[in-house]
C-alpha cells in the first residue's frame, strides 16, 4: 500500500477503470493513487509564532501522541488570528483533513478553527477559500472533515478574531481518488537538508528553506550564522539537476548590508564544504527584505551554497530558493506507465514510492525493474521522530547528513530525560538493512549512548521498539562515528532506543544502508 507523503506530485489519471499513467516530465514527480495517503506527513510547515520549542512540523510527524507534554504537538504564543500552514508542495484536490486535539488539557481553544485551503499566501495563506470551520474536537480526539475538493497548494488552520493558542497534535490531508493533475515549477530546496558553518543561537540552515519569507529575524525563519571567516549554507537536493535560478531573501529588520559580496556555488563536490563549486552568481546587494532573483545558464548539480568569501561575517538567508529547467539526462528515466489495482501488472513499490516522494533518482538509478542502491544512506532526508524533544533538538536534525557533534551548533538531536527514551527514522519502504552509523555527542555526556538497541522491523507496536534487535551500542567515544554490521533485517523503521533507564538521547547523525 502507498500511505507515504508522495508530495511532490503529477497525478494522471487515464480513462481506463482501476488503472493509471504516471510519466516523470523533467524535474516534477508523480504517483499513482492507488491507496489514500496523507499529503501532510512530513510536508514543510509554518505557524504564526512558536511556544518555547513545539514547532510547526510536529503537527505532521506521523504521531498523533495528544499529550501536549510528550513532545509531538505544535503550539504557538496566544496570538491574534493564530494560524499554523503547511505546503503539500503540489496543487491538489483536497476533500478531507483530519485534526487531532491537544489531549491533556484546554480542548476548547480549537474552538472555531478555520481549515483554509488554496494558492496565494496573501495574509499568511489565511484568506485562501474556507473548507470548515471547528465546532469542537474533544480532549484527545481526532475529527475528520470532508468537503468538496478545493484545489490548492496550502493547508491552513487559523483561528480569526480572538488571541488564542493554537495547539495541534496532528494533521492530515487527504485528496480524492479521480482528479486531474495540475503541474507547477517545483522549489528543489524547499525542505532539502541543508547545513551551514555555524549556528548562532537557534537559527539553523533548514530555517532558510521552510517555506517562508518572513524576513524578521526575530521571527524565527531565518538561518544565521556565527561571525566565521568565510561563512557558508549550503542545501543538498539530493539529485543533480541544470540550476539556472536562485532567490535569496535577505534580512528585512536590519544589516542588509551583510549579505553583499554572497557566492552561490553549484555543483557535485563538498571539498571546501561545496565553496569550491562553480560560480553561478555573485550578490551586489539585496534590500532590507527583499527577495532578488538570479538567473544563469543551466549548472548542473547536487549542492548549492551561499558562500561569503574574504572577510569575518554574519550569514543570514530568511528563504532560499532553487529551480531547474530540466533534470540531468545522464539518470535513466522511469518508465511512464504503471498499474493500481491489476494483480496481472502490479506496479514496483520501489519504484512507486521513489517517484511520489521524488526521489526516484537520487536514491536509486533505475534498470529496468531492478535497482542498484550502491553505498546511499537510506536516512537523509528522511522524517524522523522521537519520545519527546529537548528544547529546539528536533529528530530530524539527526539525518540532516552534518556530523557535527557539538551539540550547541544545533546539528543533532535531543530528547528530554525520559524512561527509555528512542528515536525514530522511516525509511518509507522496506529495506534488507545491514548497517548502522552513529555519530555520537562530541561536547560532552558520551556515556548517554551506552547501552542504546538498534531495532529494525516494520511494526510501530511500542513505537517501533519491540522490532528485531539489531546491535547493541556498549560506548561510542565522545565526537566520534560508530558502524554496527549485521545480517540483513527486512524493515521500513529504524530505531534508536535506550531502555530501562531514565537518559536523554542525543543523535548527531544516524546513516542507514542496506544491501
Amino acid at each position: 500500500m502507498i500511505s507515504r507523503m508522495a508530495v511532490r506530485a503529477i497525478l494522471l489519471l487515464s480513462l481506463f477503470t482501476g488503472m493509471c499513467v504516471a510519466q516523470y516530465k523533467e524535474y516534477y514527480t508523480q504517483s499513482c493513487l492507488c491507496a489514500p495517503r496523507n499529503l501532510a506527513l512530513g510536508a514543510t510547515a509554518v505557524q504564526s509564532t512558536t511556544y518555547k520549542s513545539p514547532s510547526a512540523e510536529r503537527a505532521v510527524d506521523g504521531n498523533r501522541d495528544s499529550n501536549y507534554h510528550h513532545g509531538s504537538c505544535s503550539h504557538t504564543d496566544g496570538d491574534l488570528n493564530p494560524w499554523w500552514r503547511v505546503d503539500l508542495l503540489d496543487v491538489f484536490a483536497v476533500t478531507t483533513v483530519s485534526i487531532t486535539n491537544r489531549g491533556d488539557a484546554v480542548a476548547e481553544r480549537i474552538n472555531g478553527a478555520e481549515i483554509r485551503i488554496g494558492n496565494s499566501l496573501d495574509n499568511n495563506g489565511n484568506n485562501n477559500e474556507l473548507a470548515a470551520t471547528v465546532g469542537s474536537i474533544p480532549l484527545g480526539a481526532t475529527k475528520t472533515f470532508e468537503f468538496r475538493p478545493i484545489y490548492g497548494r496550502y493547508v491552513n488552520i487559523f483561528i480569526p478574531g480572538r488571541n488564542e493558542y493554537l495547539t495541534l497534535c496532528e494533521v492530515e490531508v487527504f485528496v480524492e481518488h479521480t482528479s486531474s493533475s495540475t503541474t507547477v515549477l517545483r522549489n528543489l530546496a524547499l525542505g532539502a537538508p541543508a547545513v551551514q558553518s555555524t549556528t548562532y543561537k537557534l537559527p539553523a540552515a533548514e530555517k532558510a528553506i521552510d517555506g517562508n519569507r518572513d524576513s524578521n529575524y526575530l521571527h524565527g525563519s531565518c538561518s544565521h550564522t556565527d561571525g566565521d571567516l568565510n561563512p557558508w549554507w549550503r542545501v543538498d537536493l539530493l539529485d543533480v539537476f541544470a540550476v539556472t535560478r536562485v532567490s535569496i531573501t535577505n534580512r528585512g529588520d536590519a544589516v542588509a548590508e551583510r549579505i553583499n559580496g554572497a557566492e552561490i556555488r553549484i555543483g557535485n563536490s563538498q571539498d571546501n564544504n561545496g565553496n569550491n563549486n562553480e560560480l553561478a552568481a555573485t550578490v551586489g546587494s539585496i534590500p532590507l527584505g527583499a527577495t532578488k532573483t538570479f538567473e544563469f545558464r543551466p549548472i548542473y548539480g547536487r549542492y548549492v551554497n551561499i558562500f561569503i568569501p574574504g572577510r569575518n561575517e554574519y550569514l543570514t538567508l530568511c528563504e532560499v530558493e532553487v529551480f531547474a529547467d530540466k533534470h540531468t539526462p545522464s539518470y535513466t528515466t522511469v518508465p511512464n506507465s504503471c498499474s493500481c489495482g491489476s494483480s496481472s501488472n502490479p506496479p514496483n513499490k520501489t519504484k512507486l514510492l521513489a517517484m511520489a516522494e521524488g526521489r526516484w533518482s537520487g536514491r536509486e538509478k533505475w534498470t529496468g525493474e531492478t535497482s542498484s542502491r550502491g553505498e546511499k544512506n537510506l536516512a537523509l532526508g528522511a522524517p524522523a521522530v522521537q519520545s519527546t524533544i529537548y528544547k529546539s533538538a528536533a529528530a530530524h536534525n539527526a539525518v540532516d547528513g552534518n556530523k557535527d557533534s557539538n551539540y550547541h551548533h544545533g546539528s543533532c538531536s535531543h530528547t528530554d530525560g525520559d524512561m527509555s527514551p528512542w528515536w525514530r527514522v522511516d525509511l518509507l519502504e522496506v529495506y534488507g538493512v545491514t548497517r548502522v552509523i552513529i555519530t555520537n555527542r562530541g561536547d560532552a555526556c558520551a556515556e548517554r549512548i551506552n547501552g542504546a538497541e538498534i531495532r529494525i522491523g516494520n511494526s510501530l507496536e511500542n513505537n517501533g521498539n519491540n522490532n528485531e534487535l539489531a546491535a547493541t551500542v556498549v560506548s561510542i567515544p565522545l565526537g566520534l562515528t560508530k558502524t554496527f554490521v549485521f545480517k540483513p533485517i527486512e524493515g521500513q523503521y529504524v530505531n534508536i532506543v535506550i531502555p530501562g533507564r531514565s537518559e536523554y538521547l542525543t543523535l548527531c547523525e544516524v546513516e542507514v544502508f542496506a544491501d
